[in-house]
C-alpha cells in the first residue's frame, strides 16, 4: 500500500530528500529504453497546510519573503512557519529565492540555508544576523513593498521629484 511505501521511504531517507507529495500509480511509465518517462508522470500541485494552521505574515519582512516564496514556488499563500520543502521547494527554487533575497537585502545566504532555516521566520533570523538587525530588514522590506505597489508612472514621478529637489 502507499502507506507502507511512505513509512519505508521516510524511515530510510534524509529529510531533505523525502518527497513532500505522493501519488499512487498503476505502473511507472517507462520510455522505449526502459527509463522512467518523467513527462508521463502526473503533475502535482503545491499544497500548503490548511488555513487554520497557516501563520499569516505580519511584518514587512515576512510579507516580502512570503511574496518571494509565492512567486518562485507558485503557491497561492505561504505562512511564516510553513517549510520550504513542504511547499515543493527544490534546489533551483532555493537558488532563485536566495538571489532575490540578495538583491533586496544584500544578504549573501547560501542556497543550502533554505534546507536548514526552512521557514520565513528562520530565514529572517539569518538575514537579520547579516544586515544588522530587524529594523534594517523592516526598513528595506517596507520600501520594496511600497515601490512594488506603485505604478510605473508613480515611480517616475517620485524619481523626478527627487531629481528636481536635489538640484
Amino acid at each position: 500500500t502507499i502507506e507502507e511505501v511512505q513509512i519505508r521511504v521516510l524511515a530510510s531517507t534524509p529529510r531533505h530528500l523525502q518527497p513532500n507529495q505522493w501519488a499512487p500509480l498503476e505502473a511507472i511509465p517507462l520510455t522505449a529504453s526502459g527509463k522512467v518517462d518523467r513527462l508521463r508522470l502526473p503533475r502535482l500541485t503545491v499544497e500548503i497546510a490548511p488555513s487554520n494552521d497557516l501563520v499569516e505574515p505580519v511584518t514587512a519582512g515576512e510579507r516580502l519573503l512570503a511574496k518571494i516564496f509565492c512567486e518562485v514556488l507558485g503557491a497561492q499563500k505561504v505562512g511564516t512557519k510553513t517549510g520550504f520543502l513542504e511547499l515543493g521547494g527544490h534546489s533551483l527554487h532555493a537558488l532563485r529565492i536566495v538571489a532575490r533575497i540578495r538583491s533586496y537585502f544584500d544578504a549573501d545566504l547560501g542556497a543550502g540555508t533554505l534546507f536548514t532555516a526552512d521557514t520565513i521566520q528562520k530565514i529572517l533570523v539569518k538575514i537579520s544576523e547579516i544586515v544588522g538587525g530587524d529594523d534594517v530588514i523592516e526598513a528595506i522590506a517596507s520600501t520594496v513593498l511600497e515601490v512594488e505597489a506603485m505604478s510605473e508612472e508613480e515611480v517616475l514621478q517620485l524619481l523626478g521629484a527627487e531629481t528636481t529637489g536635489s538640484e
